[in-house]
């Protein structure tokens, strides 16, 4: 299992860029938006994050939609929240942010558990 992973699921305290790093380290990552009402403003597919001096930039790169991007500013961060769902492998990244938004990372691990060899895997 990965550290941040293995951190997060043991409730561990995890800096931001490392949370954030894991988007680099795992091929499927989904990045959504919300309203303060949990309505959806936006969702797109990322597979890249970059640290800037004063914000956070989350791409897609190696595939023909290149110039997906979504940049948020490290002073718009309020809160952030993390947990570990071992029982479908994925890693979930919450900001409260301080227009009222929610930005959430949605990572999918593809069994990096321990009980990884009790399920089934699909060679790409």
């Amino acid at each position: 299992m990965n550290k941040i992973v293995k951190a997060v699921a043991n409730g561990q305290k995890v800096e931001l860029k490392d949370l954030f790093n894991s988007v680099n380290n795992f091929e499927l990552t989904r990045l959504r938006e919300y309203t303060e009402e949990g309505h959806l403003i936006m969702s797109i597919q990322i597979n890249k994050f970059t640290e800037y001096k004063d914000s956070y930039g989350f791409s897609q790169s190696c595939t023909m939609f290149d110039d997906i991007a979504y940049n948020l500013k490290k002073e718009d961060i309020l809160s952030v929240k993390s947990n570990y769902d071992a029982e479908i492998d994925t890693l979930y990244i919450s900001c409260i942010l301080k227009n009222g938004h929610i930005m959430s990372l949605m990572i999918c691990l593809l069994y990096t558990s321990d009980a990884a060899d009790d399920k089934a895997r699909v060679d790409l």
